[in-house]
């Protein structure tokens, strides 16, 4: 017949109740996996939120695709006669100024002339066209939103405020067209801006070039 002490012991073993420890442990794990579960549901939600107000924008683009890509292009254009710059004062000082030779001088300068004209001349051409596409996507954008607004009844007209509906026809959709515009001017130009220096850097003078080496990391972050 087995031991009544043994019996009693392993049945308090198998029905131990949790320590504070564990317990402790065991909720520091639990909002682990809350806080983890959380933070992963609203990086989702935000990404669902900012793909469909991407498809919602690229519908207002959809009509001024012209306009997007035309800007770019000359933004693009205006980028690589600054980045020539460099080169034409480089020959100027070492073939024109070293050496004493007028002809050289005054012929790069005809040339520098030439791509301050033509660098003008694309950077108002991309203005242009920027600014027409941002005008019309926020011309369209707003007449749709009051159309909808349009469409409320005076219970919900009240419960979102009137100063509200305003600021989102009025302060929300000029951000809107000021982001196009900022895109449509910048996001090529600035990238080949950047690298496109740091090339003419390195064609021009090695050892000075290695600063931008260090300094176009540091403006990246």
């Amino acid at each position: 017949m087995p031991d009544g002490s043994g019996y009693h012991e392993g049945n308090r073993r198998r029905c131990r109740l949790p320590s504070s420890t564990d317990l402790t442990a065991g909720h520091s794990s639990g909002l682990s996996r809350s806080a983890g579960g959380v933070f992963g549901s609203s990086v989702c939600a935000l990404s669902d939120i900012l793909e469909a107000m991407s498809k919602k924008l690229l519908k207002y683009l959809k009509p001024y695709t012209k306009e997007c890509i035309i800007s770019p292009l000359f933004k693009l254009l205006e980028a690589v006669f600054d980045l020539l710059v460099p080169l034409v004062v480089k020959t100027i000082i070492d073939e024109g100024i070293a050496t004493g030779n007028k002809t050289v001088i005054g012929s790069c300068f005809g040339v520098l002339v030439a791509f301050a004209a033509v660098g003008l001349a694309s950077s108002l051409i991309a203005q242009y066209f920027a600014a027409r596409a941002a005008v019309g996507v926020s011309t369209d954008l707003r007449r749709d939103l009051f159309a909808h607004i349009q469409k409320f009844s005076y219970a919900q007209t009240d419960s979102v405020g009137t100063s509200t509906l305003i600021t989102r026809l009025t302060g929300d959709v000029n951000q809107v067209q000021s982001a196009v515009n900022f895109t449509l001017r910048l996001l090529l130009r600035s990238p080949i801006i950047v690298l496109g220096a740091a090339a003419m850097a390195f064609a021009v003078d090695v050892k000075g070039a290695w600063v931008f080496a260090v300094v176009i990391p540091v403006l990246t972050v």
